[in-house]
């Protein structure tokens, strides 16, 4: 538990309220980087598919651009760690997409990167 107070030259405020504070989350590093990032769409439809993470995986984030290495299009957490995504009503034209793996103590590096087409 923690309490914090300010300091001044001739005395110390009142103690703040009490927080806990959790030191080592249980993890030592982020986890590996997914691989083998696919997909397929069906109409505005598109699933992304990938391997697992090496590691402890909280959730995946999907990152996505209209050109290679952007992120101007998607940055989600998927808040999930299966490995795969499914995506509804996505609008016509080219996208760069990649995966990174999230935990507790951060994110992986990213998935290789695909330029998924919808029509």
């Amino acid at each position: 538990m923690v309490r914090v107070r300010s300091l001044y030259s001739d005395h110390a405020s009142a103690a703040s309220n009490e927080i806990a504070v959790v030191v080592g989350g249980g993890c030592s590093s982020a986890p590996g980087t997914p691989t083998g990032l696919v997909y397929s769409v069906n109409g505005s439809t598109v699933t992304l598919a990938w391997n697992a993470a090496p590691g402890a995986v909280i959730s995946y984030v999907v990152v996505a651009g209209y050109s290679p290495g952007a992120a101007d299009a998607a940055n989600v957490d998927t808040g999930s760690s299966y490995t795969t995504l499914v995506a509804t009503g996505v609008g016509s034209g080219t996208y760069y997409v990649r995966m990174h793996a999230r935990n507790a103590c951060g994110v992986s590096g990213p998935s290789n990167e695909i330029a998924v087409v919808v029509p």
